[in-house]
């Protein structure tokens, strides 16, 4: 959480300080270093720093071929929208469709929504609009009630523009 705080103020240097300080109280805990490095992953990408994402997905052995498992969410997650960076947006929706059944069906509304926007920003890539839509109405309609935020500013200039986009096209303007 406060990597993701420091990262959404821009203070990088505090957000990998938590990073590096995470680690070090986690060593010992072998299953959650992979969650850390794709944390870190995330901070790339919010940087711009692809080829630093993309060197950490070499790394942890993601492929767009594997069906994510459930204890792989986040890293797959954060592979996605690499994949959406590099131009990969098809291979990115092969990822993400199964993770938000998963997700739906598991009642959990709030990491469904990174989903759908997620899935929105991929058919946007491919020029598919209507899907884009259709993807980030859904995720607006799940974040209204609790006036949930941060999963879509996280995303940055590439949802404010579908976000604009979508308004524009007449598309309710129940932003969250």
């Amino acid at each position: 959480v406060l990597v993701r705080a420091y990262a959404g103020l821009v203070d990088t240097q505090a957000a990998r300080e938590v990073i590096a300080e995470t680690r070090r109280v986690v060593a010992h805990l072998k299953w959650i270093l992979p969650m850390i490095d794709a944390l870190e992953a995330e901070l790339f990408l919010s940087l711009g720093q692809v080829d630093a994402a993309a060197e950490w997905a070499r790394r942890a052995e993601l492929s767009p071929e594997v069906a994510p498992l459930p204890a792989r969410e986040l890293l797959y997650t954060t592979y996605a929208r690499l994949l959406i960076r590099q131009g990969q947006a098809q291979s990115a929706l092969a990822l993400l469709q199964p993770l938000e059944e998963r997700v739906r069906s598991g009642g959990r509304q709030a990491r469904r929504m990174t989903l759908l926007v997620l899935q929105a920003l991929a058919h946007d890539a491919l020029g598919a609009r209507l899907q884009a839509f259709a993807r980030l109405a859904d995720a607006l309609r799940l974040a209204a009630p609790d006036g949930y935020l941060r999963r879509f500013l996280k995303e940055g200039a590439p949802l404010l523009a579908l976000l604009q986009a979508y308004r524009v096209a007449g598309a309710p303007a129940a932003a969250p």
